[in-house]
């Protein structure tokens, strides 16, 4: 029974695989008016550009399991087509702590000028981040038990366990100023309105059984803060929008918050480039509709049930050993506001212009996220064959093992501009081996060309 509950938990991690953001393909198609989100630094091909729905806007979808893939956990048996359950494989594979994240942004409005050495943008987007972190020794316990050789006499460590959610109105003003021929610097402060949020900040959960006489020893600490939380909850337990909570919360909302967005790009010479960015540096402070919750520190032990005793009162032992947990693990309620970091992250870039119109690059990636680092590298091969066209192709590899390759296409017809991307194009051809989808799409209206892209179509 154990083992059919914990195949249909991981049945249900794997599920959520099938949807999807990764940002080196934006980052590649760096003439897209968007590319500015990912440095500030970058600049469009139009003078004017405008983005509102429901003609236009950017829409980013990534999700990601860093446990395991479908393929590890179900494989195919030599001597039949029938699937074989291989769970032992996929633990095997898994880090200590592993994420199930999922992130998505839709851009409401944006404006853009771009002039001979100037470029200042207007933009407001909804942001909505959300991850859960799960450790492995949770999925060794629902799958070996804690009487197996794996686990029993050993702390079962469910440390670093938790949830944790962020949705966010972001308002952006950015500019960039060419300095000299070579070097161009670009900014972006954001005012943030915060509508929901989940966080975990801290929790230590463990549970040891005795090889000898197979005593349990459960141990226990958390600290969780929420704020307008019930916006996503229904009836504070299922996962769902509710919009009527949602637009009640915001009606009366005091969760503010700033973030900044720093870049530049540098010419060493015609044919070799160089760019970075910091991307997302602040935080937002959580007053609304917040609520603290506190398991205080704590330590059960349970040596079984005293036969004799269970046969002469069996509510009585029953109820003893449920006043003893609700005295032990009493959760203390406040309302104290506090803050939450947004997901910051930084780039370096260097490209080579090979040909005219093909350069090939590589960028480094670096994020932090709920206490947590993670980096990658990505290798590009990026073409502009007209002003109104641009590709990108590359390969990303990532620190918990999974690598994807990733393209990009920009396309102009006339005033509207439509781009599509995705860093995880192998994940449509085998999705059961990725750990992560990602897709981002939009259109925008772009009107008249730059004096660098108007000398660009002139030579073409």
């Amino acid at each position: 029974m154990a083992k059919k509950v914990f195949v249909s938990l991981v049945l249900i991690l794997m599920v959520g695989r099938a949807f999807a953001q990764s940002n080196f393909t934006l980052y590649n198609l760096n003439n897209t008016p968007q590319s500015q989100y990912e440095n500030p630094a970058f600049r469009s091909s139009a003078r004017f550009g405008i983005a509102f729905p429901p003609f236009s806007g950017l829409s980013k979808f990534h999700i990601l399991n860093s446990g395991f893939a479908i393929e590890d956990v179900l494989q195919t048996r030599s001597e039949s087509d029938s699937l074989n359950l291989t769970i032992g494989n996929a633990l095997a594979k898994m880090g200590d702590i592993n994420y199930f994240d999922i992130d998505i942004r839709n851009e409401v409005f944006a404006f853009n000028y771009t002039g001979r050495k100037t470029s200042i943008s207007v933009t407001a987007n909804h942001v909505f981040n959300s991850s859960f972190a799960y450790p492995k020794a949770l999925l060794e316990l629902g799958y070996y038990g804690n009487g197996s050789p794996e686990t029993i006499g050993q702390r079962q460590s469910f440390d670093q366990i938790g949830y944790n959610l962020t949705s966010y109105l972001e308002f952006g003003l950015g500019f960039n100023q060419k300095i000299g021929k070579k070097l161009v610097v670009g900014g972006r402060f954001k005012y943030l309105i915060g509508l929901a949020n989940i966080q975990t900040e801290y929790s230590h959960f463990g549970l040891l059984t005795d090889e000898k006489t197979f005593d349990l020893t459960v141990d226990a600490e958390a600290s969780i803060n929420t704020s307008n939380s019930l916006a996503f909850f229904n009836s504070g337990q299922e996962f769902e929008l509710d919009i009527n909570e949602l637009f009640s919360a915001f009606s009366g909302i005091s969760n503010n918050g700033a973030a900044i967005d720093l870049g530049f790009t540098y010419d060493i010479s015609k044919k070799i480039h160089l760019s970075g960015s910091l991307i997302d540096l602040g935080s937002i402070r959580w007053r609304n509709r917040v609520t603290n919750y506190t398991i205080s520190p704590f330590e059960f032990e349970y040596k079984g049930i005293d036969l004799m005793q269970y046969l002469d009162d069996s509510v009585q032992v029953f109820n003893e050993i449920i006043d003893s947990l609700e005295q032990l693990s009493s959760i203390i309620e406040t309302n104290s506001s506090y803050s939450s970091s947004l997901y910051t992250r930084f780039y370096i870039a260097g490209s080579y212009d090979v040909l005219d119109k093909l350069n090939l690059g590589v960028t480094w990636y670096n994020s932090f996220r709920t206490k947590r680092y993670r980096t990658g590298l990505n290798l590009s091969a990026n073409l502009k064959l007209r002003h109104w066209i641009a590709a990108t192709a590359n390969y990303s590899f990532y620190n918990y093992g999974n690598s994807n390759l990733g393209l990009g296409l920009n396309l102009r017809l006339g005033t509207i501009q439509l781009y599509g991307m995705t860093n995880s194009f192998l994940a449509l051809l085998k999705p059961e081996a990725t750990r992560r989808l990602d897709f981002n799409f939009g259109m925008s209206f772009q009107i008249g060309k730059t004096p660098e892209y108007k000398k660009s179509a002139e030579d073409e």
